[in-house]
């Protein structure tokens, strides 16, 4: 049997990465603003996921009233934030809940691949189920080139070597099944971080960190209306200082908007309330607008 700190996933990492169905991902990197959550422009990938997605906690019924215990996040954060005491991402069929997985399976095989002791992301898809949760990913890592029996699995488990991405929980065949999986999850909880995805929450599976998909258009309409202001308040700026619109030099642009915004009260207030309404990318809107 292997020793858990000693199996080589190199190849089982390089073929992740260059399985057709991930490799689409390496084009489109999703930045995010750290300080509102809020997903920055990019561009929309091949697949399916919506990368202008945001996800929000689910309150228990004792925090239902507690409003300000409901953080939203972008998707693939949100997954990393609660993932090493496990999370459950809800969403309805066509919401991204299937693809982000796939996503953050790619991004963190890229990951693995230049740190030694990095978690194996590991895809284990319940739909169709028919033996168990080990020879799942038993099956998955043989079809990226590595083959270890299950307990060699078990080991590397226990030692806290895999970053599971179980996909499906609402599509397992009966409650025997959900049993099976539930079982599996409390047994390793305490050493391997699981991520998994349902379209409801079909039996209690027992994961206390629940994040739910939202579309939130009321989002993009802020997002649209503070860049519509900031954009203005420039155009504003750059009346009063030809810098702004002639130098090709990031830095002096910032520094001669800076010294204007300390010599106008007025529309440092304006600027602060548009970019608490709509974040810094309604502002880099706004710059590409102007600039």
């Amino acid at each position: 049997m292997a020793a858990a700190d000693s199996t080589d996933f190199q190849a089982d990492l390089e073929s992740i990465c260059s399985d057709e169905k991930y490799l689409g991902w390496q084009d489109f990197y999703t930045p995010t603003d750290a300080l509102h959550g809020q997903p920055m422009e990019k561009k929309q990938p091949p697949r399916r996921l919506n990368l202008s997605l945001i996800v929000q906690t689910i309150p228990s019924p004792e925090e239902k009233a507690e409003t300000e215990k409901v953080q939203r996040l972008e998707v693939l954060e949100g997954l990393r934030k609660y993932a090493e005491n496990h999370v459950l991402l809800v969403g309805k069929p066509g919401s991204g809940k299937s693809t982000a997985p796939e996503r953050l399976l790619w991004e963190e095989a890229e990951k693995a691949k230049t740190q030694p002791q990095g978690k194996i992301p590991v895809l284990v898809q319940l739909q169709p189920y028919k033996t168990s949760v080990l020879r799942i990913i038993g099956d998955f890592l043989f079809q990226h080139r590595c083959r270890l029996n299950e307990a060699e699995i078990e080991q590397l488990l226990l030692a806290g070597r895999f970053l599971l991405l179980v996909d499906g929980w609402n599509e397992l065949p009966d409650e025997e099944a959900r049993k099976d999986v539930k079982i599996f999850r409390e047994k390793y909880q305490r050493v391997t971080p699981m991520i998994f995805t349902t379209r409801d929450l079909a039996g209690d599976i027992g994961i206390v960190n629940n994040i739910g998909t939202q579309h939130n258009y009321a989002l993009k309409q802020n997002l649209a209306e503070s860049a519509a202001e900031i954009q203005q308040l420039l155009e504003q700026l750059a009346k009063n200082n030809q810098t702004i619109v002639q130098s090709d030099n990031q830095a002096v642009v910032v520094s001669a908007i800076h010294e204007e915004i300390k010599r106008n009260p007025t529309i440092k207030a304006r600027l602060l309330n548009a970019l608490k309404a709509g974040g810094t990318e309604a502002l880099k809107q706004a710059f590409r607008c102007n600039l």
